[in-house]
């Protein structure tokens, strides 16, 4: 029993690393500029990898007030974000495939170790893309929904790691 629980998880393990959603990370752009015209700019951290998604902002202390975090999913559809132990309070913005704002969620609560589970935030919508910012930076830049998003996170954007 025990060699088909290997064998399984092997054939799982090849599965997903054949998958280009296991695999962007090393072929597309690790950091981005996210620009809401006419109102601000955030410069981003890009995650592509379910491993990555899961990982998030959580256990940081502290994030420029111009930074952020952008993930990409391969479609757009509905998308739970859970904030256990994300020690910062975030605004989570939902981004749909056409770059605009989809819904804004403000000031998400942040959550400890010794939060809860029941009391830890949980935010959904659907979207293609989702930006976390520093609390308070939506409502500062008056962004809204159905608000144009700029970026390129296409490969020849690359940057961090081995890329350009």
């Amino acid at each position: 029993m025990v060699l088909k629980g290997v064998a399984l998880s092997a054939a799982l393990l090849a599965a997903a690393a054949a998958s280009p959603a296991f695999c962007a990370g090393d072929r597309y752009a690790r950091r981005a500029e996210i620009n809401f015209p006419g109102k601000a700019a955030v410069k981003a951290e890009v995650v592509w990898t379910p491993q990555d998604t899961r990982k998030g902002l959580m256990f940081r202390e502290k994030m420029p007030q111009d930074h952020g975090m952008l993930f990409v999913f391969e479609a757009e559809e509905f998308h739970t974000f859970w904030m256990k132990n994300t020690w910062l309070e975030l605004d989570i913005i939902y981004i749909g495939a056409d770059k605009r704002i989809r819904r804004i969620f403000p000031a998400v609560a942040r959550s400890y170790p010794s939060t809860p589970d029941a009391a830890v935030a949980r935010v959904e919508w659907a979207a293609m893309y989702v930006l976390e910012v520093n609390s308070g930076f939506a409502a500062k830049h008056k962004l809204a929904e159905g608000d144009m998003v700029v970026f390129d996170i296409s490969p020849e954007k690359k940057s961090g790691g081995r890329g350009k």
